[in-house]
């Protein structure tokens, strides 16, 4: 989950195109929130659930990270990224930072 992160992260940095730019930040809000949860042990859900487990989240650690996730999407969509890497990156650092290459997952068998 945390290499998923830090490649959406990637790819958002790398993308030229508005358009992509937005399809990636939609689904790193999504693999950012799910990892936040995920990380904290704290129910996880999808789409309009999966916000306001986030922002209960927030209500029980005294946290923004629902409206920040929001508002770096909103940036997004008015062609600036920098929030929504910062509070990505803020999520990342919280579960051990980026996880880059050399990465392995091993599978069954």
């Amino acid at each position: 989950m945390r290499y998923g992160v830090t490649d959406l992260l990637d790819d958002l940095a790398g993308a030229q195109d508005v358009n992509e730019r937005l399809a990636i930040a939609v689904t790193l809000w999504q693999a950012t929130s799910h990892l936040l949860l995920t990380a904290a042990g704290h129910w996880s859900g999808g789409g309009k659930w999966l916000h306001r487990e986030v922002a209960h989240f927030d209500e029980l650690g005294g946290t923004t990270f629902a409206s920040a996730l929001a508002d770096g999407m909103r940036a997004v969509a008015l062609g600036e990224i920098r929030s929504m890497v910062d509070i990505v990156t803020a999520v990342l650092d919280r579960v051990g930072g980026r996880l880059f290459e050399g990465y392995r997952a091993n599978g069954p068998g």
